[in-house]
């Protein structure tokens, strides 16, 4: 699947619109009935830093590579694990001595649905 987001947003500070926008590609595949993995390359610009604020003055133009994994428990219970990189070409993201232009994590999240009556 794709998709495209485009924001507007009036800033109170300095009287204007700032704007930002990103694209994403994902694909899915089920391993089985209750796993799947999926991938997503994404791209995301935020001159303004409306959205994304960083600790220092230089905009946020970033691309993001991911690969996650979603078990299902239970059928109300999802399990998900994915891996992420983010590249920017200024060094943004914050280190303990300066900053660095790319961040890579690994998150793990257990989501829990239910159904109001």
């Amino acid at each position: 699947s794709a998709s495209l987001d485009i924001g507007l947003q009036e800033r109170k500070t300095s009287n204007d619109i700032a704007a930002w926008h990103g694209w994403a590609l994902i694909g899915r595949y089920n391993v089985q009935s209750t796993v799947r993995l999926a991938g997503r390359i994404e791209y995301y610009s935020d001159p303004n830093q409306v959205v994304l604020i960083s600790l220092t003055d230089k905009s946020v133009q970033a691309t993001g590579f991911s690969v996650n994994i979603d078990v299902d428990v239970t059928p109300f219970m999802l399990w998900r694990t994915e891996y992420r990189m983010l590249i920017t070409g200024e060094s943004v993201f914050p280190r303990r001595s300066g900053f660095d232009s790319d961040e890579v994590f690994i998150v793990t999240s257990l989501a829990y649905t239910w159904k109001s009556t």
